[in-house]
């Protein structure tokens, strides 16, 4: 058997709207829009857009603050880890107050996953216009380290055992 090939089209409209050609017709998740695989067109029949590649000027605002949203979410994380970190230099720690910083922000793995999802959809999506996506995402406050400190692995791993033991009674 054959392997399928999809191609993924995209464009980007004149008013900052993404439109990908899937399942026969132009959407940006939402709208339906008319035309054919050479691309999008309005009601009135013109093209929605000209040349693909644009200049990092003409993100989107709603990409850009996207991508700000997305980062945003991670450098809050990484205040948070921040603040543990200082609290475990005041009062001699060992890591315990990062661990419970880390612990207690509600939803982190999720917002984590989220926001690294949406920087690589940027990512990707403005490589192909021709957009330098880390210019703008450095531009926007940069990717903060959000990971925690290894003087955090022993409270992970003593909270890791409790977790099994818990499960195994």
């Amino acid at each position: 058997m054959a392997d399928t090939v999809f191609t993924v089209r995209t464009f980007l409209t004149d008013d900052g709207y993404m439109l990908e050609w899937k399942d026969g017709h132009w959407t940006d998740g939402d709208l339906i829009f008319g035309g054919s695989e050479d691309g999008p067109v309005a009601v009135d029949g013109r093209p929605l857009l000209g040349e693909l590649r644009v200049s990092k000027e003409q993100v989107p605002e709603r990409v850009k603050n996207a991508v700000k949203f997305a980062l945003d979410r991670l450098h809050t994380i990484a205040r948070s880890l921040a603040h543990g970190r200082a609290c475990d230099a005041k009062f001699g720690g060992d890591g315990r107050y990062e661990y419970e910083c880390w612990f207690h922000l509600m939803d982190r793995d999720r917002y984590i996953a989220e926001s690294l999802a949406t920087l690589q959809e940027f990512r990707i999506r403005a490589a192909a216009k021709g957009i330098d996506p880390e210019e703008t995402i450095k531009e926007l406050g940069g990717v903060p380290d959000f990971s925690p400190s290894p003087a955090t692995d022993k409270w992970i791993a003593s909270d890791k055992a409790k977790e099994e033991a818990h499960a195994k009674a």
